[in-house]
């Protein structure tokens, strides 16, 4: 991000009569910039008849986490690495979509880690969510992310930032959101989902439940609504 790219985007936010604002971060951003006159505050979403089954599990199945995104530094998957040094017992953590970095070198032993299994970029995340029993995303920034709604879609629970929560989790009680950059906070909650069925349960009902209302059609028609408001005013 250099100062160049900042002028010209403050430069394009000038010349918006509306500026549409995916989630709570966004909005704050924004907000410092535009103020609040011209934010039309939405969302991303997901496509609900996309969604695949989660596939069923013995009872003695390990419990699979999963992180998925490109980017490493801007997704916190080195909390997430860090915080896996002390893995929950038996548990599994799956890293999707990432590339080789000199970051990720620092954790060579944690990726190497037997109940580890790291790919890059999938052309199927779907079959990710389906076969996973906790999303996890620990993003220091984001826009919206996409990921969480297509892992509420799949009715599993996730584990998040707040940016990494977006704007379908923002009040608390469909994603469960936590300072991810305190690792020893971080592990404790990793371990607290591993233990209880009943409370990856909840929070996966939660998440589906709520996601019902991210369909990208419901989302197209609550954006058409709120900008013709703005600019009807």
């Amino acid at each position: 991000i250099t100062q160049a790219r900042i002028d010209d985007e403050v430069e394009r936010i000038a010349l918006a009569s509306a500026i549409l604002s995916p989630s709570p971060d966004t909005d704050r951003s924004l907000a410092t910039i535009a103020g609040d006159d011209r934010i039309v505050r939405t969302s991303y979403a997901t496509s609900l008849a996309d969604v695949r089954p989660r596939t069923p599990r013995r009872p003695d199945a390990p419990v699979t986490f999963l992180f998925l995104g490109r980017d490493v530094v801007r997704k916190g998957l080195h909390h997430l690495l860090e915080a896996w040094r002390v893995p929950p017992p038996g548990a599994r953590l799956r890293v999707i979509g990432i590339e080789p970095s000199p970051m990720l070198r620092l954790y060579d032993d944690v990726l190497s880690r037997p109940d580890v299994f790291v790919s890059g970029f999938t052309r199927d995340p779907l079959a990710e969510y389906a076969r996973s029993d906790v999303f996890v995303l620990p993003s220091l920034e984001e826009g919206d992310p996409l990921v969480t709604y297509d892992a509420a879609a799949a009715g599993i629970p996730i584990l998040a930032s707040a940016a990494g929560a977006g704007r379908i989790g923002a009040d608390g009680s469909v994603v469960r959101i936590m300072d991810t950059t305190n690792v020893e906070a971080l592990r404790d909650e990793l371990h607290a989902l591993a233990a209880s069925r009943e409370l990856r349960e909840d929070w996966g009902a939660r998440a589906r439940r709520a996601v019902a209302d991210y369909d990208w059609m419901s989302v197209a028609a609550r954006r058409a609504e709120a900008l013709a408001t703005l600019l009807n005013r």
